[in-house]
């Protein structure tokens, strides 16, 4: 399959749900250069979108499979901003707080107990 970030007509937040809709899929054709994508579509759209960052917290725990994207000991460093920790975020392991507001309660909701 043809990567996703040489499709330039896809808006951002359309990017991201492609993206979340292949790791639901269990697709392993999905790579970290995709994954990156989305995430810098992520910090384009810089809480202008709130529904698919609501989109986004609820795939969290698609990127399990992902080992590469959990480094716990980066949280907190400003320079590695909240779309980048989506397996700490689905563990409970990410401060809420570090969270934009307007996506902590559904986090708590679904991943803190």
């Amino acid at each position: 399959m043809k990567s996703l970030v040489l499709k330039p007509n896809v808006s951002p937040a359309e990017f991201v749900r492609m993206i979340l809709s292949r790791l639901e899929k269990n697709l392993n054709d999905v790579d970290s250069v995709e994954i990156s994508g989305a995430w810098y579509k992520l910090r384009v759209l810089a809480g202008s979108d709130p529904e698919i960052e609501r989109e986004y917290i609820k795939g969290c725990k698609l990127f399990f499979n992902y080992d590469i994207f959990y480094f716990p000991e980066a949280i907190g460093n400003p320079e590695i901003p909240w779309y980048q920790h989506p397996v700490s975020i689905a563990r409970g392991e990410y401060p809420l707080q570090l969270l934009p507001e307007h996506l902590r309660d559904l986090a708590k909701s679904l991943y803190y107990q």
